[in-house]
């Protein structure tokens, strides 16, 4: 059948039919939509539920092989969550604070405590799980009994257990936040008291107590943002000036991470003012008292005594005190006398505490490389640019900064381009459905040439090597016998007939067998190809004609 030239003719594109309706097969069940999960964490009492409730609906539901949950198609997501919420699913477990609504009269006061513990817990990890970089989130929260005795006080902790999406983690910044977010909605926790883990296991807090690079890493960290200020401040300078590619700039500063506190107390001991005084004075003078028996002369008072002239005391004295005339009068003899004080003095007091920044600048080296655009600059250009270099850093040479400017010949360096697995696959949906082509193409291609045309020239093969009545063969010399009986070979006639320019019409009619004729119509098409096919096809439209009509 194969042989037949209606057949080989129509058999590439029987073919071709074949291999377009192959690649439109694998294209339809290469394109799948776009999968997303309803409810990450769904309990499996639900799981049922949503499904027959999504296959009610006319939606068809996926399961994920990896984690088991209910997923649909992308454009169905809303519709589905939509339709689930009208029928109340789902309905495991109650989330957040209506764990509170359902709690029945007269629940005792250690379940009521679990339950306020639980409803925080979820309401955090649900406010977590709102970060993009993260998938789902479990908050665990560690709040100790009060105690009236304040020894017995202990703080609460708290433990987050956080799962990242696929290809996502979180930063410095976002480990901060969620830290301070878990640390002021529980009073009384401190927010080193709080643990971020990862679903890898990876601490993301710091740990005073394990990590000992955790402080080296904040210091490099912040040199690395000091250096990018500075680096900053060149850019804005220098680009409304230079322009954006004509240069580049590099900043490296050295910092004093040293912490140094100093405290000083003095007293000022000459202005001293009294705040307070206190005292008592004692004493027994004049005359001793009067001595003797009691009696009635005793108790008579003694005559009035009048005082002396000076110069009777002088006269007595000088009577007692021969010697000396010109003494003076004795002291009237005293008692007995005591005084005691005491004095509070205000003495000024002047107490200064001095702490030293951490992260002071002790030294600012710059570097400054300008595009040469054919030309190099003049001395003067680059000595402008480096002052206006210096000025922005705050150049100061007694601490030893150092500038540096320069002109060179720039080498253009190719823009880097983005590497197919660091793109966005869930962002840029479009590049699965190019995927997906690209895909079906290559079936295409692999089933066409390994499958389609082996077998195409098998059968193209086979056709040709049919065997022909009277036992010839296509391909090899036979001989014809012309008209006198002379047996002759294709060679001699080829030949004999050189000279003429040409094969004549009627040498065909002297061929006598098939195999004659066929030789012939072989010299035919090979003195005049182009002839030869345009007969060919005028007999394969004419013997298709003649099939139309016949099934007609």
């Amino acid at each position: 059948m194969l042989a037949q030239p209606a057949v080989r003719g129509s058999l590439p594109m029987v073919i071709g039919t074949l291999a377009i309706a192959a690649v439109a097969m694998a294209y339809i069940l290469t394109r799948t939509p776009e999968m997303r999960t309803l409810f990450p964490g769904l309990a499996e009492a639900d799981k049922a539920a949503v499904v027959e409730a999504l296959q009610a609906a006319g939606i068809t539901p996926g399961m994920d092989s990896m984690t088991g949950s209910v997923q649909v198609p992308a454009s169905d997501y809303h519709k589905a969550r939509m339709l689930l919420a009208g029928q109340g699913l789902p309905k495991a477990a109650a989330e957040g604070y209506a764990l509170l609504d359902d709690m029945p009269l007269g629940t005792s006061r250690a379940i009521e405590q679990a339950r306020l513990k639980q409803s925080q817990e979820s309401e955090l990890a649900r406010s977590v799980a709102e970060i993009a970089a993260v998938e789902s989130a479990r908050i665990h929260l560690a709040l100790p009994e009060q105690s009236v005795f304040v020894r017995d006080q202990a703080q609460p902790t708290a433990s987050v257990f956080v799962k990242l999406a696929p290809g996502r983690a979180l930063g410095e910044a976002q480990v901060r936040s969620i830290v301070n977010l878990v640390a002021s909605s529980v009073p009384g926790l401190p927010a080193d008291r709080v643990s971020v883990i990862d679903q890898m296991g990876t601490l993301l807090t710091p740990d005073a107590a394990g990590d000992e690079f955790g402080e080296s890493r904040r210091r490099i960290a912040f040199q690395s943002k000091m250096e990018s200020m500075y680096r900053e401040r060149l850019l804005a300078l220098l680009t409304p000036i230079i322009g954006t590619d004509n240069f580049t700039a590099e900043v490296h500063l050295d910092l004093d991470f040293t912490e140094t506190q100093q405290t000083n107390e003095a007293w000022d001991k000459d202005n001293a003012v009294i705040r307070s005084e206190q005292g008592s004075s004692q004493s027994n003078g004049g005359e001793s008292a009067p001595r003797g028996i009691p009696g009635a002369l005793s108790n008579v008072a003694p005559p009035a005594a009048t005082a002396a002239t000076p110069e009777q005391a002088k006269a007595q004295t000088q009577a007692q005190n021969p010697a000396d005339p010109n003494a003076a009068p004795a002291a009237p003899p005293s008692g007995p006398r005591s005084e005691t004080y005491t004095r509070n003095y205000e003495i000024g007091k002047q107490v200064s505490v001095t702490k030293a920044p951490i992260g002071e600048v002790r030294r600012v080296s710059a570097a400054v490389v300008l595009r040469e655009n054919g030309k190099a600059m003049t001395a003067a250009e680059t000595k402008a640019i480096e002052k206006l270099v210096q000025s922005s850093i705050g150049f100061n040479a007694e601490r030893g900064d150092l500038v540096a400017v320069t002109s060179r010949p720039f080498v253009d360096a190719t823009a880097e381009t983005q590497a197919w697995y660091q793109v966005d696959f869930q962002s840029n949906a479009w590049i699965g459905d190019i995927l997906k082509i690209l895909a079906a193409l290559l079936i295409f291609v692999v089933v066409f040439f390994m499958v389609l045309r082996p077998f195409l020239k098998k059968a193209l093969a086979a056709a040709d090597a049919a065997p022909m009545p009277a036992g010839g063969v296509l391909g090899a010399p036979r001989p014809i016998v012309l008209d006198g009986g002379d047996l002759q070979t294709m060679e001699a006639l080829k030949a004999r007939l050189k000279p003429r320019g040409g094969l004549p019409p009627e040498v065909l009619t002297m061929a006598n067998s098939y195999d004659d004729k066929v030789a012939v119509v072989r010299m035919f098409v090979a003195e005049d190809t182009a002839r030869a096919s345009n007969v060919v096809r005028q007999l394969i439209r004419s013997e298709t004609a003649a099939q139309g009509n016949a099934n007609e």
